[in-house]
């Protein structure tokens, strides 16, 4: 692992944490956890598409492990779910539960065949 491996892997996580940071002041009041599901479908779509890509170790270290890692937020996710529960919102922590995997999966898929496109 290089010096610059490191380097752009941070870089690109300090970016991605900015751009999540926005985005989780976008409609809390909507039917779910707005800016947390749109960030962690955006990053998973961007990781597919790198991989279906085959774009290079070094553009995949600073954006996919980078900018895609501080991008997305599994654990900030998961507890907005357990928050929901604790106020009685089952109907809409469970809604949140399986639109964020299901369309999670969708969209990682469709980037990996759209990267297909530019391989």
């Amino acid at each position: 692992m290089s010096v610059q491996a490191i380097f752009f892997v941070g870089i690109g996580a300090g970016m991605g944490a900015v751009v999540r940071f926005f985005f989780s002041k976008l409609n809390p009041n909507s039917l779910l956890p707005f800016g947390t599901f749109l960030v962690n479908l955006f990053g998973a779509f961007l990781l597919g598409f790198l991989f279906g890509s085959a774009v290079d170790t070094s553009l995949m270290k600073a954006v996919g492990v980078g900018f895609c890692g501080g991008l997305t937020t599994f654990s900030t996710m998961n507890l907005e779910i357990i928050t929901l529960l604790e106020q009685g919102k089952t109907k809409k922590s469970l809604t949140y539960f399986f639109s964020s995997y299901g369309f999670g999966l969708i969209f990682c898929l469709l980037g990996v065949l759209f990267g297909g496109l530019f391989e």
